[in-house]
């Protein structure tokens, strides 16, 4: 199922598919770009703490939207609301 990003998460969302390209040649390739993709994933996971630490009332109200309560959509919805209420606590 493709992940949908709402306006404020887009730099994710490109670093993410970045990401995901790097994974599928380094799969395919001689070359080790492990270092890099790790480098990225780092970067990825402090410019969500940063947007999702920054979020208006309304942000958090379209996170909470966006997830939908279908079963085995759980785990998602559980991670993105624990990610907004740990960024909204920091």
């Amino acid at each position: 199922m493709k992940q949908t990003f709402l306006d404020f998460e887009q730099p994710i969302a490109e670093l993410q598919q970045k990401i995901e390209e790097l994974r599928f040649v380094h799969d395919d390739s001689a070359v080790d770009i492990s270092d890099e993709i790790s480098r990225l994933t780092k970067k990825s996971q402090q410019l969500a703490k940063e947007i999702y630490g920054k979020l208006s009332a309304w942000q958090i109200a379209q996170v909470v939207a966006q997830t939908s309560p279908v079963p085995r959509e759980r785990a998602k919805v559980s991670s993105t609301r624990r990610k907004v209420r740990d960024a909204w606590d920091s």
